[in-house]
């Protein structure tokens, strides 16, 4: 990325036009509980935004804390303008970094490289790693590149993810690697609910490949993410609090933030010898859509306009939409479905929470995440 400086003006007027579709926008929370006791946090943050490339424009935000920054990519595809705001809160020692840009996939890799340099511990070394490109139709070039590893942890999540990770666990397998772990996390498979949602279909196949293979795998099932929830994609307006609920607003989810199924994802493949060929689920809160808006409402101080959506109605899209295109045009419709029956919650019947392997982790409070929107 190259650092590109504007004027303050220009900047919020491209950010308000870059963000009224909320298409090509990525957006995380992040818990970072030095902000509470660091006079220099919000310093330090200054200097990873800009050390990602990004050219800082000062004075630019109402808020002095907030970091904003511009930047240009350029790839074979063009180049992409790239924008992005953090909002440190001392008092809840978070930050929510937002980025928008007039490519969908550069936002997510420009927060992604935020994400892996950020984390609660701030001047801990990270890990070493090499970055390298990867071509997914060259197996030569797959297993050269993970020979040698125990473990491969996919985080593929674009509309190719069922085949490139298919053709990571064979290169894996030729490799001689010992673990693969899927790019799974959200909802629980095992739940037959799902079966029927083609949104669900290229992780069975997946899983498919990875039971045939010789690789031992681990599934780490977490819930929703909760610091992506609250969403125009989701329906949520926080501006002036309104939300589509689908059916009766009672059934309940699991959720949890990203930065939480990090925490547990590392201490899992720490200890991937006592997981091997399991599933584990580990999340921070059950809700539902009527427990959120409550929570809203009281974070906000307004009443939070409610349309409710019937579940007769939502299946009746997908239905027709799986006559028409296979369902591959109401997958917003599929995830209303899951969190409307709530099958995006983890711990039913037989399928216990395993949180309390990892006593040392306590994930962040939902009461809290959703204060920080408000603050």
């Amino acid at each position: 990325m190259d650092p590109v400086t504007i004027s303050v003006n220009d900047f919020f007027a491209r950010w308000k036009q870059l963000g009224e579709g909320n298409i090509d926008e990525a957006q995380s929370v992040i818990n970072m509980p030095f902000l509470k006791t660091d006079q220099a946090g919000v310093q330090w943050l200054r200097s990873v935004v800009g050390g990602v490339g990004f050219a800082l424009i000062n004075g630019a935000d109402p808020e002095p804390d907030n970091i904003v920054g511009v930047g240009i990519v350029s790839s074979e595809g063009g180049r992409f303008g790239c924008l992005v705001r953090a909002e440190p809160k001392k008092d809840h020692g978070m930050t929510r970094f937002t980025v928008r840009s007039t490519n969908a996939d550069i936002a997510k890799v420009a927060l992604a490289n935020i994400a892996m340099i950020v984390d609660s511990n701030k001047y801990s070394p990270l890990p070493q790693f090499t970055v390298r490109g990867i071509d997914y139709a060259d197996e030569t070039d797959l297993v050269n590149a993970l020979a040698g590893h125990d473990a491969v942890l996919s985080l593929i999540g674009d509309d190719d993810q069922c085949a490139k990770q298919v053709a990571l666990v064979n290169a894996a397998s030729k490799a001689g690697v010992k673990y693969f772990v899927p790019s799974e996390f959200g909802t629980d498979l095992t739940d037959p609910s799902n079966g029927s949602l083609p949104v669900f279909a290229p992780k069975y196949s997946l899983r498919q490949a990875i039971e045939a293979s010789n690789l031992g795998y681990i599934y780490v099932v977490t819930g929703c993410f909760a610091d992506h929830f609250l969403q125009k994609y989701f329906t949520w307006h926080l501006g002036n609090p309104s939300m589509v609920v689908p059916g009766d607003g009672t059934a309940k989810n699991s959720y949890i933030t990203r930065m939480d199924v990090a925490k547990y994802t590392v201490a899992i493949l720490k200890r991937a010898d006592e997981f091997r060929n399991t599933t584990v689920r580990v999340t921070a809160d059950t809700l539902s859509f009527n427990d959120w808006i409550e929570k809203v409402e009281r974070a906000s101080g307004k009443k939070v306009a409610v349309t409710t959506l019937p579940i007769e109605d939502i299946k009746a899209a997908i239905d027709a939409d799986i006559n028409m295109t296979g369902g591959q045009t109401t997958i917003s419709d599929q995830f209303r479905l899951m969190f409307g029956e709530g099958i995006c919650r983890i711990d039913c019947g037989e399928n216990k929470l395993d949180n309390d392997k990892f006593p040392d982790i306590i994930p962040v409070s939902i009461d809290e995440l959703v204060q920080y929107n408000f603050d």
